[in-house]
């Protein structure tokens, strides 16, 4: 019996100690980003734990600008809202792509849209993004990722 409720107590800490990682994504139809937003919604039940946020974008040979420049809007249910905006240098001077191409013929890069935040409140949270690049049609952009990690 004591063996047993030894087992349980170091489960329910070992359980406990787990950090939370959340990965948001959205795929790109056709590699194509159009006019439209890119909404991504995330639940919070955590306002103790810090936590880090990071934007993922996977690009293709066909992509042909220089930088992804990018608008955030953040709220949440209380009423908070937050403003950014990104520019993620992907070209060198010569043209090419700074990052090496995965096996999946995409080349990554991210941006720290937040290094260390705690989450005021336990509501849910919508992350919304625009681009803002000089062309009405991003091609070449296959996915965006917004991972969420419990530092």
């Amino acid at each position: 019996m004591k063996n047993t409720f030894i087992l349980i107590l170091i489960s329910f800490i070992l359980i406990s100690c787990t950090k939370q990682s959340v990965v948001l994504d959205h795929k790109f139809d056709n590699n194509q980003w159009g006019m439209s937003n890119v909404e991504f919604k995330y639940s919070n039940n955590d306002v103790k734990n810090d936590y880090c946020i990071i934007l993922e974008i996977e690009l293709s040979d066909i992509y042909n600008a220089d930088n992804f420049d990018i608008a955030m809007v953040q709220k949440n249910d209380d009423g908070e809202t937050r403003y950014s905006s990104y520019s993620i240098n992907v070209k060198n001077r010569m043209g090419d792509f700074i990052e090496t191409k995965a096996d999946s013929g995409f080349y990554t890069y991210s941006i720290m849209i937040n290094p260390k935040t705690k989450f005021a409140s336990k509501s849910s949270y919508y992350f919304s993004f625009e681009h803002r690049m000089s062309v009405v049609s991003i091609s070449g952009i296959a996915l965006m990722k917004l991972k969420i990690n419990q530092l």
